[in-house]
């Protein structure tokens, strides 16, 4: 047993009261001022990878950046998110992964390594409205994914991230990985998410402390094993 944990200590109050749990629906739940409002394409779209443009709009320090509809999908290979921001997907805008990347390396679509007050959320309420996965649709998965890549979302030592109104799927692994054995990602929020059709399972609970789900939907793992709708994987014994 790992010494001088004390995440269980408070095991004699779980789960906690429905009436407590209050899922933030702006950065201003968070206490964070929605101060300044990016266009992400102004930074650089092209049709083919915009990894160097959004994580430029991402770096600018504003609160919201905004992914617009394009001509075509937002090819990503890499990105990583920072604390205090808002990252907005707009009805119809699409975010995939680079069809090179898997080539290079694993490195998940959206990584948050120690972020804090970050919500990510789509348009609206129609999940198929605002699209971030690895591949466009299973066909496209099926013929192109032949082992273990990325998954959409990688979260390690994080603290207040919430998920509202999107479609997560096609990933080459994990819809949301909950990685990390050290510090454990603390209050995070699913609100009205579908997680479909990933390669190995949909959601990855390897760290957390506060993990909390409302209209959530867990559909079509299927590829690899385990193929598990959530998996628990507890780094302590």
């Amino acid at each position: 047993v790992v010494p001088n944990v004390k995440m269980f200590d408070d095991y004699d109050r779980f789960p906690k009261p429905e009436s407590e749990i209050r899922f933030p629906s702006s950065l201003a739940d968070f206490g964070i001022a929605d101060t300044q409002r990016v266009d992400a394409a102004s930074f650089g779209w092209n049709p083919t990878n915009v990894t160097k443009c959004l994580q430029a709009a991402i770096d600018s320090g504003a609160t919201t950046v905004v992914i617009t509809p394009q001509k075509g999908p937002w090819y990503i290979d890499s990105v990583k998110l920072r604390s205090d921001m808002r990252l907005l997907v707009k009805k119809g805008a699409k975010v995939l992964m680079d069809k090179k990347s898997p080539l290079k390396d694993k490195e998940c679509l959206f990584v948050l390594k120690k972020c804090r007050n970050v919500l990510i959320e789509g348009e609206g309420t129609g999940l198929e409205d605002s699209y971030l996965g690895g591949y466009e649709n299973y066909a496209e998965r099926r013929a192109w994914c032949k082992n273990y890549g990325k998954s959409v979302f990688l979260l390690v030592e994080c603290k207040d991230i919430a998920f509202r109104n999107l479609r997560i799927a096609e990933s080459a692994e994990d819809g949301i990985l909950f990685g990390g054995l050290g510090i454990p990602n603390v209050d995070t929020y699913v609100d009205n998410v579908v997680l479909d059709s990933h390669y190995r399972q949909a959601m990855s609970i390897c760290n957390g402390d506060g993990l909390y789900c409302r209209k959530v939907e867990f559909l079509n793992t299927r590829g690899a094993a385990p193929s598990a709708g959530i998996d628990f994987e507890p780094p302590y014994e």
